[in-house]
């Protein structure tokens, strides 16, 4: 008899037993296990469903006259429910010792005890090991289960997949072979990397850069990705006849002729369709439109797939690995290949094997490195969805490198899924991705707006900041605020909005213009950055240091400068001294080390490394990158958007601002968003109008 379909059964509803426990009010641990494991053959047998019975008979009939199925005969009209069939069984154990035989030969042919130690963390399986060898010392038939008891308590907690019941879990665990073969440690080694891979990757997706946004700065206490996360909308519009046939882009005069004519369009596609839709999908977005937001979030969801068995993100397989590659950090490792030394059959490979070891390197930033030979796995397997965030921050030069490195990803490696997110105005030319399908972010609807700010509210609320007729007034207050004329513009961009949300949370009135709400943030920001508590780890004592960070003008001076280097320093023309001196937005170490030495900053080389080393201990304006921990090799600004708010403040800043302006406005896509700020800047906050 092929037990197999039961065990599934079983197996799949012993994930999260013990809350299932606690909910039912179940008194006992070996009458609630027994329970679940029979109630897939009782509720079978009330459908007309034989099968599962037979199996049982299969099993118990072994060890004794079938009192099992004799009961399920009795219980068939009276337990119409597991709590039912719990209460019936906890009687019959009393009442018939008989049935501790046949029920234990049902417990060890399924191995429903290790399996259900299997699921509970440490605390949670002491408990389950002390308590169900006492109630079976009670029953007298504790020495059928003594050894697996043991076993139990020895053995390391899987968290893995919750959907123990498919045969990859079953291989994974080895439940089926828990009583016959000893835990394989290289097998149980390779779990827990893996585990620990996705659990770092999901902490690491689910980190909103808040401090560099004028957040709090506190440890363990910040809003995450999956408290605030309002789903997207992409600018293509459904079928108007089938909103769940495959989109098609409407042309621009079928926007306007629905328009004269007074017909409201069809729904907009969901970003979240988009990606189910397109196994390869080029996201496109203006800055802060939610492009690498939509990502992680999307990397967050296939996570919680695979470690707490969520249902899986629309139309995405849920057996594939999340992966994230930044493309900035990728640029500078493709740069050092020279393929013409190589074969021409020799550079696909390369460049495949470029963008896979760079995700097997960022392990190390994740403390996950020994999943390295797992994740080449998913990668020769093809069952990754890979992420490669930020074309747009790739340096001309290397896009077409970048476009050849991504083409050999997929011809060699044959991923299943893959996803790019780039700016609007970046995808262009050469960096246009043959074979995928473009979609592009739409702004922030009111109804988008109003959830964000009452998802907002609810987390302060959540972290005990405000309490809750609180929340709701001010989630009210900056629905109001974002959806009024004044500031609609602004809050259509997820980011601006955040940046809102937080200026609003400090009870702050809300500019109307971009730059004024930049230039707040960016007070916030520096205002909590240079907070100095005495005996914080890693701040110095130095009264010359102080003295800087309490410095306004000099601190926001210094921010500004390392701003426009930065930003310089991704620019690919001749007009550099060393124009391959840097392939990304970082400043190296000692470029910043140089700059903040200068007079007009720091004035000495020790105060300018002692202020980096502040900078390595406390998230804000600028943080530290690459290295060993604490000892950064380059430094850039988490968002770009404020990387180019305070390039332009920095040319608006020089004597002659006008004359600073123009020769940036020329060089092109690089420099259009930092130009146009510094003349917002100049426009509306008054900085150095001469």
């Amino acid at each position: 008899m092929d037990l197999t379909p039961w065990k599934e059964t079983v197996y799949e509803r012993l994930w999260n037993w013990r809350a299932r426990m606690q909910a039912l009010e179940a008194k006992s641990v070996y009458a609630f296990l027994s329970a679940t494991t029979l109630w897939p053959v009782l509720h079978a047998a009330q459908q007309g469903d034989l099968a599962p019975l037979f199996a049982l008979g299969s099993v118990a009939g072994g060890v004794g006259s079938n009192l099992l199925a004799t009961r399920i005969q009795r219980w068939k009209d009276s337990c119409d429910s597991e709590e039912a069939t719990i209460a019936a069984l906890e009687e019959e154990l009393t009442a018939e010792p008989a049935l501790h035989a046949e029920l234990d030969a049902v417990l060890s042919a399924l191995a429903v005890i290790p399996q259900a130690g299997q699921v509970l963390d440490e605390n949670d399986r002491a408990w389950f090991v002390q308590t169900l060898r006492a109630e079976l010392d009670r029953l007298g038939n504790l020495a059928p289960h003594q050894t697996v008891l043991n076993q139990v308590n020895s053995t390391i907690t899987v968290k893995g997949n919750r959907n123990i019941a498919t045969a990859q879990a079953r291989d994974i665990f080895s439940i089926e072979n828990y009583y016959a073969a000893p835990p394989d440690p290289v097998a149980d080694a390779a779990d827990r990397a893996r585990t620990r891979f996705l659990d770092r990757l999901r902490r690491f997706c689910r980190v909103l850069p808040l401090p560099a946004l004028g957040g709090e700065t506190g440890l363990g206490d910040e809003v995450t990705l999956d408290q605030v996360y309002i789903g997207l909308n992409t600018t293509t519009r459904l079928e108007e006849d089938s909103p769940e046939a495959a989109p098609r882009r409407k042309r621009q005069a079928d926007h306007e002729a629905l328009f004269r004519l007074g017909i409201e369009e069809p729904p907009l596609l969901p970003a979240q369709q988009a990606a189910a839709l397109s196994d390869r999908l080029a996201l496109l977005g203006d800055p802060g439109a939610g492009k690498s937001t939509f990502a992680r979030q999307l990397l967050v969801n296939l996570a919680d797939t695979l470690l707490d068995g969520a249902p899986p993100p629309e139309g995405v397989p849920p057996d594939l690995l999340p992966v994230l590659v930044t493309l900035r950090n990728l640029a500078p490792r493709l740069a050092t290949i020279d393929l013409n030394a190589l074969p021409g059959d020799r550079h696909s490979p390369t460049l495949a094997a470029a963008v896979r070891d760079l995700a097997v390197a960022d392990l190390d930033r994740l403390e996950a490195a020994a999943f390295a030979d797992g994740l080449r796995d998913a990668f020769d397997a093809g069952r990754c969805l890979l992420v490669l965030d930020g074309l747009d921050e790739v340096p001309y030069r290397l896009r077409e490198r970048v476009r050849a490195a991504v083409a050999a990803v997929l011809s060699h490696f044959r991923l299943a899924r893959v996803l790019v997110t780039c700016r609007v105005r970046s995808y262009v030319e050469e960096a246009v991705l043959p074979g995928f399908d473009a979609y592009t972010l739409a702004p922030f609807n009111p109804e988008q707006k109003r959830a964000f700010a009452h998802a907002w509210y609810t987390a302060q609320k959540d972290l005990g900041r405000v309490d809750a007729a609180e929340a709701e007034r001010k989630a009210e207050d900056l629905t109001s605020a974002a959806t009024s004329d004044e500031l609609r513009e602004l809050s259509d961009n997820p980011m601006l909005l955040t940046t809102m949300a937080m200026i609003h949370q400090r009870e702050i009135s809300l500019p109307h213009e971009r730059v004024r709400l930049y230039d707040l943030a960016v007070e916030v920001m520096l205002r909590r950055w240079r907070k100095h508590r005495a005996g914080e780890r890693g701040l110095t004592e130095d009264p010359d240091l102080l003295a800087f960070l309490k410095d306004d003008n000099r601190l926001r001076a210094a921010m500004e400068r390392l701003a426009y280097e930065a930003h310089r320093a991704g620019l690919p023309d001749l007009e550099r001294e060393d124009p391959e001196a840097h392939d990304n937005f970082d400043l190296s170490r000692g470029d910043a080390l140089t700059l903040l030495e200068q007079p007009a900053y720091l004035g000495r080389t020790d105060l300018a490394n002692a202020f980096l080393d502040y900078v390595d201990q406390r998230s804000g304006l600028l943080v530290g990158r690459g290295g060993r921990h604490r000892q950064p090799t380059s430094y850039s600004f988490p968002h770009r958007t404020f990387q180019e708010y305070l390039a332009g403040c920095y040319l608006v800043g020089q004597r002659h601002p006008y004359r600073a302006l123009v020769p940036h406005a020329d060089d092109g896509e690089h420099w259009n968003v930092a130009v146009a700020l510094g003349a917002e800047e100049l426009l509306h906050n008054r900085r150095n109008p001469t």
